[in-house]
């Protein structure tokens, strides 16, 4: 998950923040 990442974090910024 490169690019679908940036798309997550403006729908799910705590999966974004986990993930990070």
């Amino acid at each position: 998950m490169g690019h679908n990442d940036m798309e997550i974090n403006q729908l799910e910024p705590d999966m974004s923040k986990l993930a990070s």
